[in-house]
């Protein structure tokens, strides 16, 4: 059995994926175990320097969140930046991710207030640049 089959298997539920949860928790699972954690974050010398984001970020529960971005941090370079977008204007990020792992970003509230306003996509309330700390 391929990934990508198992992967499809995990979202239909048909390979003992946790009954009574929600099609779209399904389906971030077999993308993020089955698709992207292979791939990316298990080489552990991924040093990653940038990274955009979908707007998913908005429809993942608080768990999903942390789960994001304690990968990202582990795969970050010190330089590392990170852009997203969001629904609304608000930066979705404080006071749902872990203030260990936040806490090492800075927010760059007045670029990305700037990128926003030259963002062609009508249909996002926030565009956000996520810089890591100096260590």
């Amino acid at each position: 059995m391929t990934s990508q089959s198992i992967a499809v298997d995990a979202v239909l539920g048909d390979s003992g994926s946790e009954p009574g949860l929600r099609f779209s928790d399904r389906l971030f699972a077999a993308l993020f175990n089955h698709l992207v954690y292979p791939q990316i974050w298990e080489d552990p010398e991924v040093d990653i320097d940038a990274l955009q984001l979908k707007d998913a970020q908005d429809w993942m529960d608080d768990q999903q969140l942390n789960a994001l971005w304690a990968e990202i941090h582990r795969t970050a370079s010190q330089r590392a930046r990170v852009i997203f977008r969001t629904a609304g204007e608000a930066n979705i990020l404080y006071g749902r991710v872990d203030a260990a792992v936040l806490g090492q970003w800075t927010y760059q509230k007045e670029q990305s207030e700037a990128l926003h306003l030259q963002d062609c996509s009508a249909i996002y309330g926030g565009f956000h640049l996520m810089q890591r700390s100096p260590a």
